[in-house]
């Protein structure tokens, strides 16, 4: 089975009828997905939180003045800003006003989305030379 936007989109938004909330539809949906993906899902229920996963394709996070950024490439977003965190392989990050928190797509046999605290991922600076 090979991910497509739309598969993830309808997995998410079926499970998000059984699940506790929306993190954890986009979870269960990302632990069934399979080939390469770089997603950023939203939904109206929640305005204000933008979910970034990767897997197998790149995804850069980007971090600006009361702003945040998402692309597949730190090109993409060099203009806004210079401040950006390479997502690694099977991250998800959770992007609200307040800030961006990182997580592990938990697997079937792993922890749940809620177990496990976020972690601090490496920023970088890219300086015009």
């Amino acid at each position: 089975m090979f991910v497509a936007t739309v598969y993830i989109t309808e997995v998410a938004q079926a499970l998000e009828d059984g699940a506790k909330n929306l993190r954890a539809a986009v979870c269960a949906a990302l632990t069934q997905a399979r080939g390469a993906y770089a997603l950023g899902i939203v939904s109206a229920d929640e305005p204000n939180v933008l979910y970034a996963a990767r897997h197998g394709s790149p995804l850069v996070l980007g971090y600006g003045q009361d702003e945040f950024f998402v692309a597949s490439d730190a090109s993409a977003i060099v203009t806004h800003t210079r401040h950006v965190t390479y997502m690694d392989d099977g991250e998800m990050a959770i992007i609200t006003p307040s800030g961006i928190e990182i997580r592990w797509i938990p697997m079937p046999a792993k922890l749940s989305v809620e177990s496990g605290p976020p972690f601090e991922r490496a920023m970088y600076m890219f300086i015009r030379t």
